[in-house]
Order: structure tokens, then C-alpha cells, then sequence
């Protein structure tokens, strides 16, 4: 589990930073460094399988481009306990509450953030980029606030996941914000590193 913060008197804060097939904690902690702010510490773990060619993988995802989407729910419910252990120990390293615990996730590990943020009983903010959300009947987005961030030009999860991805939250009375990056492909601009900092500003 990797780590970085602001030199700060207190951590308020923990952002659980969760990340994309193939990726790892390491690389994580490169966008650490770019959206971090006061009191906050942002902590990723590597994915608990490890994927052939390199990094790590959250669970399998078959052809991303031609979805079985049965498969991929599947999947983000498969990691469920794990994650769940996770946010349980930060809680209890950190002496912090539940609702102190905001989660980040890129394409795979959005998709994973968000059900987690959905289904967790005092979890309340999310972060997902260029991800897709799968409903479950355990999920409630009552009081809990989502941010996603999507590429119009993105060649992996298309664009219009992410439109789906905010009805579907919506549906959940989640409070949504969706921020649009033109011509941005599966990756993190200066946009959304804004509108990320942004949103973290205003929990803290």
C-alpha cells in the first residue's frame, strides 16, 4: 500500500485511489501528486492479481471494446469484501469515521469506487474516470455525491458509458456532476485534474 500527503497538523481526509487494469499503486501515486490539497492523504493499494504482461488487475475484464457486461458486474461484485477490508483497516490506521473516506477509481477501478460509494452504508463520495457503473440492488445513492470524468475521444470505454454511468446514478438519488473532456482519450487531463481538485476542496 503506497502513500502521499501535504506536510499537514491533521488528516482529515483519505482518498482510497483504486487503479485501471494493468496498472498499479505506483502509478496511482503519479496522480496523487497532481490533485492532492491540505489534509488530505491519498493511499493505493496494487490489485490483488496480477495481470500476464505486466501490473495489476482488479478481476478479468474480457474484450473491454466488445463488453460481456454480466461478466464485468460480476467482477466489481467478486472484489467487494476485498475492497471492503481495505476501507475497514484505513479507517482504524487512521482514526477516522467512514464518511472521511472519499474513493477514487480510473476505468477499472471506477467501475469499482462507484459500487463500492453506491452500496456502502456510510461511504459518501465518489470519484470515477473513464469508468462504467453497474447497478446492484445493494446500492442507494441517498445523500452521496459522484464526480465523473470521461473523455469524448476515449478508444477504450466510450464516451457514452459515462452518460449512462450519471442517469443510472441519478436513478439512485446520487447528486451527479459529470465533467466532459473534449477530444481526451483514456487518460487525465489538466481539466480533470481541476475538476478533481476542485471537488476534494469542497469535502474537506
Amino acid at each position: 500500500m503506497l502513500s502521499f500527503s501535504l506536510p499537514s497538523k491533521k488528516c482529515k481526509k483519505i482518498l482510497l485511489m483504486l487503479h485501471g487494469y494493468g496498472s498499479s499503486a505506483a502509478n496511482m501515486m503519479g496522480v496523487a501528486e497532481k490533485i492532492i490539497c491540505n489534509d488530505i492523504v491519498c493511499v493505493a493499494p496494487d490489485a490483488p492479481y496480477r495481470r500476464e504482461g505486466g501490473g495489476y488487475k482488479w478481476f478479468d475484464i474480457g474484450d473491454i471494446s466488445n463488453p460481456d457486461h454480466n461478466s464485468l458486474r460480476n467482477g466489481v461484485i467478486s472484489v467487494r469484501s476485498h475492497i471492503d477490508a481495505i476501507i475497514d483497516n484505513l479507517v482504524k490506521e487512521y482514526h477516522l469515521t467512514y464518511e472521511d473516506v472519499i474513493l477514487f477509481g480510473f476505468s477499472q477501478g471506477a467501475m469499482i469506487a462507484l459500487d463500492t460509494v453506491m452500496r456502502h452504508e456510510k461511504l459518501k463520495y465518489a470519484i470515477g474516470v473513464s469508468g462504467l457503473f453497474y447497478r446492484t440492488s445493494e446500492q442507494n445513492g441517498k445523500g452521496k455525491t459522484a464526480l465523473l470524468i470521461h473523455g469524448t475521444n476515449d478508444g477504450v470505454v466510450d464516451y457514452h458509458f459515462a452518460l449512462e454511468a450519471k442517469k443510472a446514478l441519478v436513478d439512485l438519488n446520487a447528486k451527479v456532476q459529470l465533467e466532459t473532456c473534449e477530444g481526451l482519450g483514456h487518460s487525465i487531463d489538466v481539466q480533470g485534474v481541476s475538476a478533481i481538485k476542485d471537488f476534494l476542496k469542497k469535502i474537506v
